[in-house]
């Protein structure tokens, strides 16, 4: 409950700890659809960790499974789930300033093969698996490959 919860909420969803563990028993809580399905899109995506740990290589078309139970009934296009992004976006903190702007959209998807080459090869197995995580995401986050930013 606490990855649910914190995850969605540095995302801006505002549904307590409690809201989120109602949602999860299955209970109704008073909140705008979007935050709810928001947390329940990322518990089933939580429930499928296993499924996706298993798939070896794990495939960028997996990746975009995993956008796509994440982002389901969420996103203002839905064409936008479960894809790479098709146009440029930029990063902006609460005062509506720019702090970030990833790669070029047509950059994108030779990004993510280069890493998603780089992450099935047999070099990762020399590196801990906590480095790796760490190394993922730092390049999700710099190579920013789906919309959730703000368009340039």
């Amino acid at each position: 409950m606490r990855s649910a919860h914190s995850s969605t909420a540095i995302e801006g969803n505002p549904l307590s700890f409690e809201e989120v563990s109602a949602l999860a028993d299955g209970r109704e809580v008073m909140a705008r659809r979007k935050d709810r399905q928001e947390v329940l899109n990322y518990l089933e995506a939580l429930d499928r960790v296993p499924e996706f740990a298993n798939r070896e290589p794990f495939t960028v078309d997996d990746l975009l499974e995993i956008h796509g139970i994440v982002t389901k009934e969420t996103l203002d296009n839905p064409q936008d789930e479960g894809v790479l992004r098709d146009r440029q976006v930029r990063v902006i903190n609460d005062f509506g300033e720019t702090v970030f702007i990833p790669p070029l959209t047509e950059d994108v998807p030779e990004l993510i093969d280069e890493f998603w080459g780089w992450l099935n090869s047999p070099d990762i197995e020399e590196i801990d698996s906590v480095i790796v995580a760490g190394l993922t995401h730092y390049e999700m986050v710099r190579i920013h490959p789906f919309i959730d930013g703000w368009p340039v």
